[in-house]
């Protein structure tokens, strides 16, 4: 396989592209850089590319994650002053609602929909299992069983399962 003797400006131009466009493809790349995706393929699957690459996403990598973050923090600053300039102008109730609702969700990551659900998880063994089945069997023909025998000798408790509906 072709491996480049040295890295030049056109490489850098590469990975800088490859860098700032992470959700696009290797063939849109040779279209917008005006090389065939062969050649292409060839440069960046080079181990001198490859190396260099990593090197460069590397040293820019704490650069766009501080640009994007100071780019969030600036956005949620004039986003909270407008919406403090709102609150102190007598707001609709609505917005009032929605508000609360968007920072409750935002500052405490709770969505009125996600409610806790409750649930229980029994663990038994196999011989258990089958004769809750046998019994839940014999239940539902209508017929009546006395206490299941129980031959590990363990104190078993009866449950008696309710059916009931949603609130």
């Amino acid at each position: 396989m072709y491996q480049p003797n040295k890295m030049s400006h056109r490489h850098d131009a590469i990975m800088d592209w490859m860098i700032a466009n992470p959700d696009k493809t290797l063939g849109e790349c040779a279209v917008e850089m005006g090389y065939t995706q062969p050649w292409l393929s060839v440069i960046v699957n080079s181990d001198m590319f490859q190396a260099r690459y990593r090197e460069r996403r590397d040293e820019l990598e704490g650069v766009i994650h501080f640009d994007v973050k100071a780019r969030l923090m600036a956005a949620t600053s004039i986003a909270l002053d407008k919406t403090m300039e709102r609150l102190q102008v007598g707001p609709s109730e609505q917005f009032l609602q929605n508000t609360t609702k968007n920072l409750v969700t935002t500052v405490f990551g709770v969505r009125e929909e996600s409610r806790s659900q409750n649930h229980l998880h029994v663990h038994v063994d196999g011989e258990a299992l089958l004769r809750a089945r046998e019994r839940a069997a014999a239940h539902f023909n209508g017929k009546s069983l006395s206490p299941a025998p129980n031959p590990s000798g363990e104190e078993v408790q009866e449950v008696e399962f309710v059916e009931s509906t949603p609130a």
